[in-house]
């Protein structure tokens, strides 16, 4: 049976601990896909505009990318 568990939370909650943890205990049965990998490309922006990007919303990531993957 295969399951999806997604872990939501902003910056610093814990997602990336439990994540590891749940890897701990189901080893292989387990496959970790962070959506921090799918950030919008934002490098056509100066870097002063880069860096006032807020992470914490879901439009600064690419949820249709993540889906085609």
């Amino acid at each position: 049976m295969s399951l999806i568990i997604g872990i939501g939370g902003g910056s610093g909650a814990g997602k990336t601990t439990l994540a590891n943890r749940l890897k701990e205990i189901l080893k292989d049965d387990l496959t970790i896909i962070q959506f921090d990998n799918y950030c919008v490309d934002h490098s056509n922006l100066p870097m002063e505009e880069r860096c006032k990007v807020n992470y914490d919303v879901p439009s600064a990531y690419d949820g249709k990318m993540l889906l085609d993957h």
